[in-house]
C-alpha cells in the first residue's frame, strides 16, 4: 500500500502538470467565472501537501490515508463523467485515467490484503476522500454567491451550480431515453410540454404514490423548468412501475400541504429524507421547521385522466 500511495503523490503531479498545461483553466473558466492561476496553485499545493501526507502516515492510520485515495479516484469519476457528458477530451482526464484509478484501487485492495483492511475503516475514508473533494467545489459556490445562508438552517436556497449541471445532463442524455427504460421503485420519468418550445420534455424525478395520486417535489420550487412547464401546460406523461399514463398536473405551493408531504416522505424513507433535509440545512424535522422549508419548494399532484372528473 506505501507503494501506491507515493506513486499517488507522483500521478498528481503529472496530473496537475496534464491539466495545467492541457489548458484546465480556460476550460474551467466557461463554467465557474473568476477562477485564477493563483486559486488553482493553491489548491493543488494542499492536495499535493496531502498526497504525501498521506503516503507518510501510510499504514499507521489507514482511514486518513485512504482518504487520498478515495479523492483520487472520485476525482478521475468526475473527469470521466464530464468528458462524457461533453463527449470531448476534458485537461486531466488521461492522467486520472491512466494513473489515478490504478493506484486508488490498488491502494484499497493491498490495506484489505496486507492490513486487514475492515468495511468501516473503508467506508469512512471513501466518506472523508468525498468531504476533501467537496472542500474547493463549495469554496467556490460560496464565492459565486451560488450558496447563501439563509433563515431555514444553513442554506437559504439549492446551489445553482449543481441544479445547472443537472439540467446540463439531462437535457443531453434524456432524448436518448427509450420507453423501455428502467426506473427503480422511487424514481418515475415525467414528460412534460417545453413552455417555451412547445417539444416534449423529460425528467427523472422522485415521487410518492398515495390514494392513486403521484406526488413530485420540486427542491428548486417554482424555478424548475419541469415545474414551469406544467404552469404553462398542466397535462403530463408518467412512466413508472412499469406503465405509462397520461394525466393533469395540479400546482401545489401551499406550505402545509407541502409540509405533509415531507412528513409522508420522512415516514416512508426515514434516512434518505433526513439527509436531504441536511442538504437543505434542516437538523429539526418538526412541522414548524418542516413549514419554513415548505415555502422554498413546491410540490405537482398528478391525477391521471382515467380518474379525472
Amino acid at each position: 500500500m506505501q507503494a501506491a500511495l507515493w506513486g499517488i503523490v507522483v500521478a498528481a503531479l503529472a496530473h496537475i502538470a496534464e491539466e495545467y498545461f492541457g489548458g484546465w483553466l480556460n476550460w474551467a473558466r466557461r463554467y465557474i467565472p473568476g477562477v485564477t492561476l493563483a486559486q488553482f496553485a493553491i489548491v493543488n499545493a494542499v492536495f499535493v501537501g496531502g498526497c504525501v501526507a498521506a503516503a507518510v502516515i501510510g499504514t499507521s492510520n489507514l482511514v486518513l490515508s485512504l482518504s487520498i485515495a478515495s479523492l483520487v479516484f472520485i476525482n478521475a469519476l468526475l473527469h470521466i463523467a464530464s468528458a462524457l457528458a461533453m463527449k470531448r477530451y476534458t485537461p486531466g482526464l488521461a492522467s486520472a485515467v491512466v494513473f489515478y484509478l490504478p493506484l486508488a484501487a490498488y491502494a484499497y485492495y493491498d490495506a484489505a490484503r496486507t492490513q486487514q483492511l475492515l468495511l468501516a475503516e473503508g467506508a469512512w475514508a471513501a466518506l472523508l476522500g468525498a468531504a476533501w473533494m467537496s472542500v474547493p467545489l463549495v469554496f467556490q459556490a460560496l464565492r459565486l454567491g451560488l450558496v447563501q445562508r439563509g433563515p431555514v438552517g444553513n442554506f437559504s436556497r439549492s446551489p445553482s451550480l449543481p441544479w445547472r449541471l443537472m439540467r446540463f445532463l439531462n437535457r443531453r442524455l434524456m432524448p436518448k431515453t427509450r420507453p423501455e427504460v428502467r426506473l427503480s421503485g422511487l424514481v418515475l420519468l415525467l414528460t412534460t410540454t417545453g413552455r417555451k418550445s412547445g417539444l416534449p420534455r423529460q425528467t427523472r424525478l422522485q415521487y410518492e404514490k398515495e390514494e392513486g395520486v403521484i406526488y413530485v417535489a420540486s427542491a428548486r420550487g417554482q424555478q424548475a423548468d419541469w415545474f414551469r412547464n406544467i404552469l404553462a401546460n398542466p397535462r403530463v406523461e408518467v412512466q413508472f412501475e412499469g406503465q405509462s399514463l397520461r394525466g393533469l398536473a395540479e400546482p401545489i405551493t401551499d406550505s402545509t400541504r407541502i409540509a405533509v408531504f415531507l412528513e409522508l416522505r420522512l415516514k416512508r424513507h426515514p434516512l434518505m429524507i433526513r439527509l436531504m433535509l441536511l442538504s437543505h440545512g434542516l437538523f429539526r424535522t418538526d412541522r414548524v421547521h418542516l413549514e419554513r422549508l415548505a415555502a422554498q419548494l413546491a410540490l405537482v399532484a398528478i391525477r391521471f385522466q382515467t380518474d379525472a372528473a
